[in-house]
C-alpha cells in the first residue's frame, strides 16, 4: 500500500485503496479496499514523513525498530558483549525487502494459525535426549505416512489462507462459504451453498 493508491477525499470519512495488482486483474476486475475510522487510525501514522509513491508498510523498517528495541532492553552493559552490528552477517542470503509480498503474508498467516491451533503433541517437534528440539528434516524424517496425512489433514482444517474470507464454525473456509458472504466480500460468485 502506497500513499498514492489510497483516496481520502471521500466526505463520509471512508477512505478507499485500490491496489496496483491483485488476483482479478487479469479478468479486468476493479479492486476496492475501503478503510475505516480504525483502520485509518492504524495507518496514518505511517503516511508521515513518507513519500508518496514509498509503501506504506516496509520489512526493512521493521526489522531496524525491532533491532532497536532489542538494543534498548537489553540487560548487558554496552561495554560488555556484542555491540551493535558485530555479530550481523556481512551478506546474508536474505535481506528484508522494500514491501511486503503476498508470499509474506502468506507465510505470517500460517505461523500465526500453527500458534493458536497447535496440532496433537504427537504430531509436532520432539525433545530429544541431548535436550534439543528436532529439526524440521528429522522431524519430517520420524514421521510414519499415516501421521504425516494427518498432519496435512489437520493444517487444512485449522489453516487459513490469504484468498479465503475467514474460518467457518468447524475450521473449514470452503465448506462455510455463502453467497451473501461472497457478495459482501466483492465477488460475483453466485448459487454457492
Amino acid at each position: 500500500m502506497r500513499a498514492i493508491d489510497l483516496d481520502t477525499t471521500d466526505r463520509s470519512g471512508i477512505w478507499t485503496f485500490r491496489p496496483l495488482r491483485h488476483k482479478n486483474l487479469h479478468r479486468g476486475k476493479d479492486r476496492v479496499i475501503y478503510l475505516g475510522p480504525g483502520a485509518q487510525e492504524v495507518v496514518r501514522p505511517f503516511l508521515r514523513d513518507r513519500p508518496v509513491d514509498a509503501y506504506l508498510f516496509s520489512p526493512a523498517e521493521a526489522e531496524c525498530e525491532r533491532r532497536a528495541a532489542v538494543h534498548a532492553a537489553r540487560k548487558t552493559p554496552h561495554s560488555c558483549g556484542n555491540k551493535p552490528g558485530s555479530n550481523r552477517v556481512e551478506t546474508p542470503r536474505k535481506k528484508a525487502g522494500e514491501h511486503y509480498e503476498p508470499a509474506s503474508y502468506y507465510k505470517a498467516i500460517q505461523t500465526a494459525c500453527d500458534a493458536a491451533f497447535p496440532p496433537p503433541q504427537h504430531l509436532l517437534p520432539q525433545e530429544l535426549p541431548d535436550s534439543r528440539r528436532e529439526t524440521e528434516a528429522e522431524f519430517v524424517e520420524r514421521l510414519m505416512p499415516a501421521e504425516k496425512a494427518e498432519l496435512a489433514a489437520w493444517r487444512r482444517a485449522h489453516r487459513w489462507h490469504l484468498r479465503c474470507d475467514r474460518l467457518g464454525p468447524s475450521g473449514n473456509a470452503d465448506q462455510h462459504i455463502g453467497e451473501r458472504r461472497y457478495g459482501a466480500a466483492g465477488h460475483s460468485r453466485r448459487g454457492l451453498l
